[in-house]
């Protein structure tokens, strides 16, 4: 239900994320906080029937994971982030039947999941991001 009292709140969340973010540029954990209430609208939306306002959701959280790695590409913190926020997404997409579109933000994903473990091959995380996006891979197959 769109008006359901949990999106309500989700909404006024990320109405106050997003004011925040706006007085504070500089601050990435702001924005990075923001797209993760992003996503979970996103996720609240879709499941209320409110397929456009998810997709407005999701769209917006993809461009602050872009314009936080873009700030710092060395960031190895946001570029996990990407990688977590591609997944998730890619999820949704595997989820609506839009497998085409979720291969290419899991390739994105795996594509710098594998960077990032090449700093570091016994960080366990990293190791788990590229099983789970082969998971989703063969999940999005057509």
């Amino acid at each position: 239900d769109p008006e359901d009292p949990g999106i309500e709140d989700g909404r006024a969340t990320v109405f106050y994320s997003d004011a925040l973010a706006a007085l504070r540029p500089d601050n990435h954990g702001i924005a990075y906080a923001f797209a993760f209430n992003l996503q979970w609208l996103a996720s609240a939306e879709r499941l209320g029937g409110n397929e456009d306002a998810a997709q407005a959701s999701e769209r917006r959280y993809i461009d602050i994971v872009h314009t936080l790695t873009d700030a710092d590409p060395e960031n190895r913190l946001w570029r996990e982030q990407k990688v977590e926020l591609y997944r998730a997404y890619a999820k949704s997409l595997i989820d609506q039947d839009r497998k085409t579109e979720a291969r290419d933000y899991l390739r994105a994903a795996l594509a710098e999941a594998r960077q990032l473990a090449a700093h570091d091959r016994d960080n366990q995380k990293w190791a788990a991001f590229e099983r789970s996006i082969d998971l989703l891979m063969e999940r999005s197959k057509p």
